[in-house]
């Protein structure tokens, strides 16, 4: 992924004016759909160039990813290792994006040390369509019936999972453990480990590596059982569009208990890269894969259906 024209990613083979998840909104336009903690006023604002972080940190993305250390430089290698911290099913519902009631400090410190995109959105308003692109780089609809959920497409031949790519660099690449690619993807080629034990740990000596952590504590499915947590429903805001009923509320005040407990697994998965040594080495990304969980949103083609938080932290030494 690289930064495009004022803040929109770029991918390549995406159609015109389609870009899969983290395709940015010029900075200085704010769709008025719903806001953090319910309200319709809009997110807050920069100007085109800043991003929320430890001061100014970088002019984009691009900027960044220029300064990191050539060949023979610091690092594995002098290449960067790459995290990516993937959450199920939820919009920015996070302090960084301006919502009062969640309790979000780990992502939010990733945002306040990083580049926070303020409007990020999957090309599917659900998992299987958006995961296609994530592991492509290509928009579903490309390489039909991948836009339909659970409709596995065929990849044409010269089509790979891009972690291959990383491999033939030397990078060991690990999942875990979602795949849901809706696609006939050579798995072996893709990954060096895809299971629920997966982890850099495990790299060969000197290493560079890509790993993918998958967060199902915010999925649809952890609403129909959640038991009543810290959140109190009567302090959530209720959409206009939504019935203001107990139970819309009770399952918003769930929807934020499961926010706060999916940001305590990512501290501590931060926290194994920092007792590894690895933070100042490491490009750490935290995105999620599409929209949810209340009505109209997971499954709905509107802004609560596709608007995901997307937050890329660099190593201090290359800021």
């Amino acid at each position: 992924m690289r930064a495009g024209p004022r803040g929109r990613a770029a991918f390549p083979h995406s159609p015109p004016g389609r870009a899969p998840l983290g395709a940015a909104c010029p900075a200085d336009r704010t769709p008025r759909s719903e806001a953090p903690n319910g309200s319709t006023a809009d997110f807050p604002t920069r100007t085109p160039g800043h991003y929320r972080g430890g001061g100014h940190r970088g002019r984009d993305p691009e900027h960044r990813l220029g300064r990191w250390p050539q060949p023979g430089g610091p690092g594995p290698q002098g290449r960067p290792n790459i995290l990516w911290l993937v959450s199920e099913d939820n919009n920015p519902y996070v302090g960084a994006h301006g919502d009062r009631l969640t309790q979000t400090p780990t992502i939010d410190t990733l945002a306040r040390d990083g580049v926070r995109y303020r409007n990020a959105f999957s090309v599917a308003p659900v998992c299987a369509p958006s995961r296609f692109a994530l592991i492509t780089g290509v928009c579903p609809e490309r390489v039909g019936p991948a836009e339909n959920m659970r409709a596995s497409s065929t990849l044409p031949q010269f089509m790979k999972g891009f972690p291959e790519y990383l491999r033939q660099a030397g990078y060991y690449c690990t999942n875990n453990s979602k795949t849901d690619y809706n696609t006939t993807i050579d798995m072996a080629a893709t990954w060096d480990a895809s299971s629920g034990s997966a982890h850099w740990r495990n790299r060969p000596e000197g290493a560079p590596f890509f790993a993918v952590f998958n967060y199902l504590t915010t999925h649809e499915s952890s609403m129909f059982t959640a038991p009543a947590g810290p959140t109190d429903p009567a302090s959530v805001r209720v959409p206009a569009f939504l019935p203001d009923t107990p139970n819309v509320r009770n399952d918003r005040a769930h929807q934020y208990d499961r926010m706060a407990q999916m940001d305590a697994q990512l501290a501590a998965r931060l926290a194994e890269l920092d007792a590894d040594g690895l933070a100042e080495d490491t490009i750490v990304f935290y995105h999620g894969d599409n929209g949810g969980v209340m009505p109209w949103s997971k499954r709905h083609a509107k802004d609560n259906g596709l608007r995901v938080p997307l937050i890329v932290r660099f190593p201090r030494k290359n800021s």
